[in-house]
Formats: C-alpha cells, sequence, structure tokens
C-alpha cells in the first residue's frame, strides 16, 4: 500500500512538473509597443479575462483563462527580439498550464489575427544580399593592378563628387 501512494504522488509531482513546462511560442514581425499594446486589449476586452501583474518593461501579463466554469492562471510574455529574416520583432509565449497547448495556441492565433486587422499586415522582409560573385585569382591580380592605378591620381577627381557650397555674401 505504502508503495501505491508513492507511485500515484510521483506520477502527479511528474505530471504537474510536465504542465508547468509546457508552453507556447511564436515570433511575429510586430514592434513590442504594437504587439503589448494588442495583446492587452485582446484579452481584457476581446476575451474578457481577468488581468493582474502586468509589467510592460518586463513584458509579462498574468491573466485568468476563463472558458466556461473553467478558471486557470495563464501568463502571456511579449519580448522583442531579431527575427530569422532580419527585421527587429516579438516573441510571444503563452503558458496556461491547466489546459492543453492547442489553447494556447489559439490565443496567439488570435493575437495575431488582431494585429493583422488593426495595424495591417507587417511589411514584408528586405531581400537579402546575394553574396558577390567569387573571383578567380587572375580577376583578383588585375582587380589589384587598376587599384594601384586609382592611387595615382592628383586629387582632383572628387571635387566634382562635393556637393556645391554656396554663400549668401558673394
Amino acid at each position: 500500500m505504502k508503495h501505491g501512494v508513492g507511485a500515484v504522488l510521483l506520477a502527479a509531482i511528474m505530471a504537474f512538473s510536465w504542465d508547468a513546462a509546457a508552453r507556447t511560442q511564436r515570433d511575429l514581425p510586430y514592434g513590442v509597443s504594437q504587439a503589448w499594446t494588442t495583446a492587452i486589449r485582446l484579452l481584457r476586452l476581446d476575451l474578457g479575462y481577468e488581468v493582474g501583474e502586468r509589467d510592460r518593461d518586463a513584458g509579462f501579463v498574468l491573466f485568468t483563462y476563463l472558458e466556461g466554469e473553467t478558471r486557470c492562471p495563464g501568463t502571456l510574455e511579449v519580448v522583442e527580439r531579431q527575427l530569422s529574416d532580419g527585421r527587429t520583432g516579438v516573441r510571444v509565449v503563452v503558458t496556461i498550464p491547466a489546459m492543453p497547448s492547442y489553447v494556447e495556441q489559439v490565443l496567439i492565433d488570435r493575437l495575431l489575427r488582431k494585429l493583422r486587422d488593426e495595424l495591417g499586415a507587417p511589411l514584408p522582409p528586405p531581400p537579402r544580399r546575394r553574396p558577390p560573385p567569387a573571383r578567380d585569382a587572375e580577376e583578383e591580380r588585375e582587380g589589384e593592378a587598376e587599384t594601384d592605378d586609382d592611387s595615382e591620381t592628383d586629387g582632383n577627381e572628387d571635387q566634382d563628387d562635393q556637393p556645391e557650397t554656396r554663400r549668401d555674401d558673394d
């Protein structure tokens, strides 16, 4: 009997720690300020959730998830980060330990939809720069020779590139 209680207790601890570690995250191409204010409006106004402690600088908000009679604590984090395409965006992390992960994903999807509805689609990522074509050794030697020839100028060729300075008292 003693081992049975211990096994049940161990299973409960493992289940709790697994749930507590569960979280869903997604990178979004919106600014921190945009994502933060939209997330707060989504939680409080659109979904009617109770919003507890929140810290904009730290990027987290505690809320109470409501579905029917079910009430459970949740967190939403908005953290600025560099996206894989080079843009600055945010990572949104939602954690509702007592619920399955699809509930967290639905909340993130609703936030993304609200951002797009209110702010429009984000700008497309900048085009990736292609590396210059590789030069063979002979082309490099020719390029070095051209550079050496350019250094033998009198220094006046750059004057055309300078903006003309004009004084009103002339």
